[in-house]
């Protein structure tokens, strides 16, 4: 962690200075209240590629950390699905292995498909 110290005006506790790690790429400009200081870093997307709309970012993860936070002061991994979810590294482990089996269950839904296509039909 970075020995960086950063200052956030806040509504709540004024100027509260803060040790900012060197991945943080958040503007704090907008945390109106102390336990809402977050520190996020970059993001990584699951790159699907598709035809409609070509590769599709989704699933963005990210590190972050709520030093102010009385439940969970400590750096975390986020998911964003249809929201934000904050994952500890045993959770984000179980993640990836729901990603793995996902992706299993798109192969055989990919088998299943050149099957109906080439049979033919209504539903083409």
């Amino acid at each position: 962690m970075s020995t960086r110290i950063i200052t956030i005006p806040t509504a709540d506790h004024g100027d509260v200075q803060v040790a900012e790690p060197d991945w943080c790429t958040a503007d704090h400009s907008w945390e109106p209240y102390r336990v809402d200081i977050t520190h996020t870093g970059a993001k990584t997307h699951l790159v699907i590629p598709t035809d409609c709309h070509g590769p599709v970012r989704t699933l963005p993860v990210g590190f972050l950390w709520r030093p102010f936070d009385p439940v969970q002061n400590k750096i975390m991994a986020a998911i964003e699905a249809d929201e934000w979810h904050d994952f500890d590294s045993a959770g984000l482990i179980r993640a990836a292995d729901a990603l793995v089996e996902h992706a299993t269950t798109l192969r055989v839904y990919a088998r299943q498909l050149a099957v109906l296509q080439n049979k033919g039909g209504a539903a083409q």
